[in-house]
């Protein structure tokens, strides 16, 4: 399935980009500033988790939650076509950040990232070393649509 990229428009907005680009997936159109709205977005923190299956709910998409999940549980949900999103830490920024994932490979994740660009590749080690959000207190969380 070919996912649209967007850029995020503002420091802080990588989660409604991230959105956006799960939605557009989907045939469904939204600008960044309509999805900061639906995901309730602040500007000290940016999105919090429990607002991205308010907005699957609202499309009516079948979706899913997993916390403390692993490469495994991933790969699985990719290829059961699953539109993934992460929530990790972008060491490059020391910042809590969003990205689509869109492949994992032997060595390397890669991702559709909304500040880095849409090529960003990380050694699977580094990933999961990332892989956690400080300030929801989660590891291992992510989101998926179909």
């Amino acid at each position: 399935m070919k996912i649209p990229y967007y850029k995020q428009e503002k420091d802080y907005t990588c989660g409604p980009a991230v959105m956006r680009m799960l939605l557009a997936a989907k045939g469904i159109k939204k600008s960044e500033k309509e999805l900061e709205r639906m995901l309730k977005i602040s500007t000290r923190i940016g999105t919090w988790f429990k607002y991205f299956p308010i907005v699957a709910e609202k499309y009516r998409l079948d979706y899913v939650v997993a916390r403390n999940s692993n490469l495994k549980e991933l790969k699985k949900l990719l290829k059961e076509g699953y539109i993934i999103m992460v929530g990790y830490f972008m060491e490059e920024e020391n910042v809590g950040h969003y990205a689509v994932v869109t492949k994992v490979d032997s060595k390397y994740v890669y991702m559709l990232d909304p500040y880095l660009g849409p090529n960003r590749k990380l050694r699977i080690m580094n990933f999961l070393k990332n892989w956690y959000d400080e300030a929801e207190k989660e590891k291992r969380w992510l989101f998926g649509i179909r």
